[in-house]
């Protein structure tokens, strides 16, 4: 009986983490598509209009997809307790994959049935996003072992940017929301790199204190 509770959860973990490399999969074919729907979009005689739209809802779709496997392997490993170091590790670096490469397209010129971001909402995204990623390298450079847990601010960051791709997708452009997802952005940085700096400061004087 135990062997079948053991091979049951190990399956449960490989779908877990089976579900976050989806969502490492699901960028390039966003890509793809949403260059297609450019390349349409700057060559209407070469495509048709439907065809230019098919590439955009379909982009849609894998986006949701992704957003959906985000909220699907969170709740598989927190309600058969399989979360793993594999698991803390690759499901931030997909959401950063994802979210960081459509707010970027999007940025494009993409025809008037995508709302185009402004420019200061991917400066602020991509910015957030590579300080917070020096600063993982700098702390595993300096040996320290440090694990932030994401933070309520964290995950509505995260809501608010996938609506504000979503919308974009489907040629709503909201001030609003790109304004409250830029706060949000900026706030969950600082609130990042102030708790990683404490637990920097701490390992510092750790390391100063003398020993007996």
């Amino acid at each position: 009986m135990r062997g079948v509770t053991y091979e049951r959860k190990r399956r449960i973990l490989n779908i877990a983490n089976g579900i976050t490399l989806l969502r490492f999969f699901a960028v390039p074919f966003f890509i793809g598509l949403m260059l297609r729907h450019r390349q349409a979009y700057l060559a209407p005689e070469t495509f048709s209009a439907d065809e230019c739209q098919a590439y955009r809802w379909i982009a849609l779709g894998v986006f949701v997809f992704a957003c959906i496997s985000d909220a699907a392997d969170g709740y598989i490993a927190r309600r058969f307790k399989m979360i793993t170091e594999l698991g803390r590790m690759l499901d931030p670096l997909a959401d950063k994959l994802l979210l960081d490469t459509a707010v970027l397209m999007l940025a494009l010129p993409m025809g008037a049935s995508v709302a185009r971001f402004p420019f200061w909402f991917p400066l602020a995204v991509l910015s957030r996003d590579f300080i917070l990623v020096l600063g993982t390298i700098l702390v595993h450079l300096m040996h320290v072992d440090l694990r932030i847990q994401p933070s309520w601010l964290g995950k509505l960051t995260t809501v608010l940017q996938m609506g504000c791709v979503v919308l974009s997708l489907c040629g709503v452009g909201s001030l609003a929301l790109l304004a409250a997802a830029s706060a949000a952005t900026v706030g969950s940085g600082l609130h990042y790199t102030f708790r990683g700096m404490r637990v920097l400061t701490a390992a510092a004087h750790e390391t100063l204190k003398p020993h007996a």
